[in-house]
């Protein structure tokens, strides 16, 4: 399957990311980690799902902790970054929602096109096989697939 068919999915896991950024401004650390969280264990479902895998929610909340855990340092740290800016009155809360959402729109891109190259090359998949796969992917770093794939999803959006 191309990435296309997976479009509604990932729009919906994308726009919920982008709503949540504005969680930032909560006055304790952590509702937005929490709202992506279940963000991403949804989409992870519903790709799953697309796929003929049988995942359900339990298996999808071990799988994005197992994921956090793997690349939550930094990602972890830049949070807790912007949720300091955040703090700013005026332009730092705009700053800190305002990153915080691109960031949960870029982990969440991410994240759908490792599960979609996960679930595309491996008929049968376990919790551990699965987080292993998108821990080593969701490693901080860019690179141009990525992008171009990125790219494409926003020009079929009509981005």
């Amino acid at each position: 399957m191309a990435d296309e068919q997976y479009d509604g999915i990932i729009k919906k896991a994308v726009l919920a990311a982008a709503a949540a950024g504005p969680l930032v401004l909560a006055p304790v650390p952590g509702p937005a980690d929490v709202a992506m969280g279940a963000i991403n264990g949804i989409m992870l479902v519903a790709i799953a799902r697309h796929n003929n895998q049988t995942f359900d929610e339990a298996v999808a909340k071990r799988i994005i902790l197992g994921v956090t855990a793997g690349a939550g340092a930094y990602y972890s740290g830049v949070k807790f970054f912007l949720w300091l800016v955040a703090k700013v009155p005026g332009i730092g809360m705009i700053a800190g929602a305002g990153a915080t959402s691109t960031i949960n729109v870029a982990v969440t891109l991410w994240l759908a096109f490792a599960m979609v190259d996960l679930f595309e090359r491996h008929d049968s998949i376990d919790a551990d096989f699965c987080t292993e796969f998108l821990s080593r992917e969701m490693k901080p770093g860019v690179n141009l697939r990525k992008l171009k794939r990125i790219k494409d999803f926003m020009k079929r959006l009509g981005g």
